[in-house]
């Protein structure tokens, strides 16, 4: 256990070479969830500290689960054969660990020799002397410090025979790499001014170069001579670069190669250095053409109407409230009602339009009631105002384009777009074993139908700028296409098919573990990252970047508003029991003032004098609240001359 030598040793041994034997595991990604998922339950379970350094399960760990998995395949099939798992707890039905003799039962046997899958440490299947098969082990030679990265393989052993295989290690032979042009990946570059060959460039090609350096490999690159990634045909070959490496014609094959199951049956792949999706890419229909009422569209049609609405209401009970509360302009002053100052229907609306549009009004409410009311649509108005602006100004800084297709749905109903997409792609496959109740089965139908079957993504891209026609494939080589002149590209719908790139080698190879080890290593420096932005960010053609169909801003609907309108009746509500305390104190405090004047009727020297002070005070205050303030100036002179 290499592992857990390393993890254990507390001291380096120097530069001294280290010969051992390791097993080869599984380095798909599913699996390396699995060990991860395993190692942070561990943890939770135990928080001793000494257990925070496990980062890798030792191989015994890796065995065990191995074990556990191909019993519960066998005991699944077992109730599918017997419908009950009851014979297990039978003892003559399991076999004498002990003692080399046969079982008595020979059902148990076959479902072990039928067992066909694979677990954390690679392929699990067994011969039929109950032996198992199909793993791999390595003879490796290396120091202390490349044990785990970079180790030397000198001899493997596939399992399926006791004699091993020597590898040549030697820096003479070079690798022999299959890809596919599909820029930036890989694309053509000059020949070679010594050798005459041609050269390539791309994202890829970096990969592979700091791969090479890092595992101590040379390489040279040719191209798929059918110009395809790999797909199965009806008599059971393989085309494209699964061929290739299937047949061992190639080393390897590097590109935007995408992992799938039906691929790995017959092929190995790394771990991933790149994820991606499918996109469907078009041509961008134009910009539309702004309307003369472009200035309506941050609100929809209901806004609006809310919004006349609540000013309509607004108006009419201002004017109710002026008309009804003993406290406001008109009931405490003629000259307020004479000079057009007070709360009428006409001064309501034009009080309710000036705050709607930030503005001030010469005519505002006195009573409380009212009050409360103009302080609610005030802060109504205050927020509909800076919403309209907000709206607006994202609105016009968003380019508007002409309505087209933003989904799979509509594609396959569409009859004016055609559907393409690259002949032998994983996109193509996913789509043609796609179950035949789903929308991608029907777009399938749609692709052959139309036979619309491309042989790289340049001849699908050039279609596409011909007009409606859309072409699905990988979502990097579709952001690619977008940001290239004419940038007349945009990409729609929501990604599906989640997938990711891979470097494909042959069965058993000896070289993908150590590669994958490099991949890893370079993800941790950021070297793959600094590939993207290099391939894809620096190279872009278009200084305004073609957006998708749901980046455009969208109209402000009523119920995002609720809570303002709900703010704005509130204060209805309490405008109202404002007018009902109102004119409750006025009629109890004039009863009142009559109540006493009935009672000071009856004069007596007693009350003479307090009758006479409280007409004169009623008297004095009616007359302050309907004259106007030049009224009582000239009032004042005349009973200071009359004096």
């Amino acid at each position: 256990d290499i592992d857990a030598v390393y993890s254990a040793m507390k001291t380096q041994p120097g530069d001294a070479t280290i010969t051992t034997i390791r097993l080869n595991f599984a380095t798909e990604r599913r699996f390396q969830k699995v060990e991860d998922e395993i190692i942070s339950k561990y943890k939770s379970r135990n928080s001793l500290t000494s257990h925070s350094n496990i980062i890798k399960l030792r191989v015994t760990a890796k065995l065990v689960y191995d074990a556990i998995e191909v019993m519960v395949d066998i005991i699944d099939k077992m109730q599918e054969l017997y419908e009950s798992v009851s014979l297990l707890t039978n003892p003559s039905f399991m076999s004498n660990c002990v003692t080399d003799k046969p079982f008595s039962h020979s059902e148990l046997i076959k479902l072990i020799q039928r067992v066909k899958t694979r677990g954390l440490t690679g392929e699990i299947r067994f011969d039929s002397h109950k032996q198992r098969k199909g793993y791999r082990l390595e003879i490796i030679n290396s120091t202390f410090k490349n044990i785990l990265s970079t180790p030397d393989i000198i001899a493997t052993n596939d399992g399926n025979s006791n004699s091993i295989q020597w590898v040549d290690n030697s820096n003479s032979r070079k690798l022999k790499i299959v890809t596919i042009l599909a820029e930036p990946f890989v694309f053509k570059k000059d020949y070679h001014f010594i050798t005459g060959k041609q050269t390539y460039r791309g994202f890829c090609i970096d990969l592979m170069n700091a791969i090479s350096q890092i595992v101590g490999f040379e390489y040279e690159i040719y191209l798929s001579p059918d110009k395809q990634y790999g797909s199965q045909l009806s008599n059971g070959h393989w085309t494209g670069m699964v061929g290739q490496l299937k047949n061992n014609l190639a080393d390897a094959a590097i590109g935007d190669f995408t992992i799938s199951k039906q691929r790995q049956a017959v092929i190995e792949f790394t771990v991933p250095f790149f994820y991606s999706n499918t996109a469907i890419l078009i041509r961008h229909p134009g910009q539309k053409q702004p309307g003369l009422f472009q200035f309506l569209y941050p609100f929809t049609l209901e806004v609006w109407m809310s919004v006349v609405i609540a000013a309509v209401i607004v108006s009419l009970l201002l004017s109710l409230y002026n008309s009804v509360s003993p406290y406001s302009w008109g009931n405490i002053n003629d000259s307020a009602r004479q000079a057009g100052i007070d709360q009428t229907i006409g001064n309501s609306a034009w009080f309710a339009s000036a705050a709607l549009l930030q503005q001030g009004c010469e005519s505002t409410p006195r009573g409380l009631s009212s009050r409360i009311l103009g302080l609610s649509w005030w802060f109504f108005a205050l927020i509909i105002a800076q919403t309209y602006t907000a709206q607006l100004t994202a609105h016009l800084s968003v380019t508007q384009i002409k309505s087209t297709i933003s989904s799979i749905g509509q594609l396959v109903k569409d009859q004016q777009y055609q559907v393409g997409v690259i002949n032998g792609s994983q996109t193509a496959d996913f789509l043609k074993h796609s179950s035949p109740s789903l929308m991608y089965h029907k777009l399938w139908q749609k692709i052959v139908e139309n036979q619309n079957l491309y042989e790289s993504a340049e001849a699908g891209i050039k279609r596409v700028h011909e007009g409606s026609f859309a072409f699905l494939l990988d979502q990097p080589k579709a952001e690619y296409s977008k940001a290239r002149i004419p940038c007349d590209l945009m990409i729609i719908g929501k990604a599906f098919n989640h997938n990711s790139f891979g470097i494909g080698l042959p069965l058993n190879s000896v070289y993908t573990r150590n590669i994958s080890l490099a991949i890893s290593t370079l993800k941790d420096r950021g070297y793959i990252e600094y590939l993207k932005k290099k391939w894809w960010d620096d190279r872009g053609q278009c200084t305004s970047m073609v957006g998708k169909v749901e980046s455009e801003a969208n109209q402000m609907t009523l119920q995002y508003l609720c809570g303002i309108f709900i703010t704005l009746f509130i204060g209805f509500c309490i405008g109202y029991i404002i007018l009902f305390m109102e004119m409750t104190w006025f009629y109890f405090h004039r009863r009142q003032s009559v109540r006493i004047e009935r009672n000071l009727l009856h004069v007596t020297p007693k009350n003479s004098f307090r009758l006479h002070s409280l007409r004169k005070n009623n008297s004095d205050s009616q007359s302050e609240s309907r004259s106007s303030p030049k009224q009582d100036d000239d009032d004042d002179d005349d009973s200071s001359s009359n004096h």
